[in-house]
């Protein structure tokens, strides 16, 4: 199903499928300026960031590609718990789907984390500092562990 409404409403969903098996549900706007990834917090994935404040449909992001992901045991996306910090494997994740769609939206990317969003975009950006040229950490969670 595709999340929110506006640029969105007409963009189908897309599956990524990882390395490691694991399938990842995605919407990708294509245009011609900066890619912008949004991730909402909780289990909400791809609704959530497109009805936050600074969500999908906000006119700051005209023109940007923008690209919306139900990140690893997040909405429509599979449930894969395999061993290692679910904050890790999620980053790795959306690292190979990045690297998947370089080809149509090259890095670098600007990062806009909601929540528990934002806390999986800063240890992704920290990870791999060549698919980000900004982070954006709103209403951040969970606690002095997570900074």
């Amino acid at each position: 199903q595709p999340a929110g409404r506006g640029r969105f409403r007409g963009e189908r969903a897309r599956v990524f499928e990882t390395a490691a098996g694991v399938r990842l549900v995605y919407q990708l706007s294509l245009r011609a300026r900066t890619p912008i990834l949004l991730l909402g917090g909780g289990q909400s994935g791809r609704a959530l960031a497109c009805t936050t404040p600074c969500g999908a449909e906000h006119a700051a992001w005209a023109g940007h590609t923008v690209l919306l992901v139900d990140r690893t045991n997040c909405g429509s996306s599979d449930v894969a718990y395999r061993g290692g910090a679910e904050v890790d494997e999620q980053a790795a994740d959306l690292a190979e789907l990045l690297d998947a769609i370089a080809a149509a939206a090259p890095p670098p990317w600007v990062f806009v984390g909601h929540s528990s969003g934002g806390r999986l975009l800063g240890r992704l950006a920290a990870r791999r500092p060549d698919l980000a040229c900004g982070l954006a950490l709103l209403i951040l969670t969970g606690g002095p562990a997570a900074a």
